[in-house]
């Protein structure tokens, strides 16, 4: 059987003030990443900004739910998935309940498998079939271009003298 989350007024406010992308009370916040900038749009409700550069590609939304937290996209990297994660623990110091995918792009869903199984991944239809059928258009172009950053990063981190900077190449 499939049951559909229920989400109160106040969260639908938040989530949607988030997806218009409201900057009204911006403060950044003091988590530092060199994938993106957490800035607070107002209470409960964080934008996570890609730096350039970085490997998060995309944005990301963080959402107080009171219990538990919300993430909006996930990014496209393990690493920078896995650093939001740490940001919410950090910051909120709840569970993520619910992860909301605003459409199946690798830099915006990529992430997700750090939220769960803890987690529900919440998506429209279409991109719910699409991500479990694999029907998910120019798949075949995105592991060409995976393959050719990956072949990428070996060269620069084999010619990367300094061992702390090859590891930030590899992990990134």
């Amino acid at each position: 059987m499939h049951r559909t989350p229920q989400m109160n007024s106040s969260t639908s406010i938040k989530l949607f003030c988030m997806a218009l992308g409201v900057t009204f009370m911006c403060q950044a916040q003091e988590m530092p990443s060199q994938h993106f900038d957490l800035v607070k749009l107002t209470d409960g409700v964080y934008a996570a900004i890609e730096t350039p550069g970085g490997s998060a590609v995309s944005n990301a939304g963080i959402v107080d739910l009171g219990d538990a937290a919300l993430v909006f996209d996930t990014f496209m990297s393990l690493q920078v998935a896995k650093e939001l994660a740490g940001v919410v623990e950090k910051l909120l110091r709840k569970p993520v309940r619910y992860v909301v995918n605003s459409h199946y792009h690798k830099d915006h869903i990529w992430g997700n498998q750090v939220f769960v199984p803890g987690a529900t991944i919440i998506s429209s239809r279409w991109t719910r079939d699409a991500l479990l059928g694999s029907k998910v258009p120019d798949i075949g172009n995105e592991v060409k271009e995976i393959s050719d950053k990956i072949a990428d990063l070996r060269s620069k981190a084999a010619s990367e003298k300094d061992p702390k900077e090859k590891k930030e190449i590899l992990l990134s």
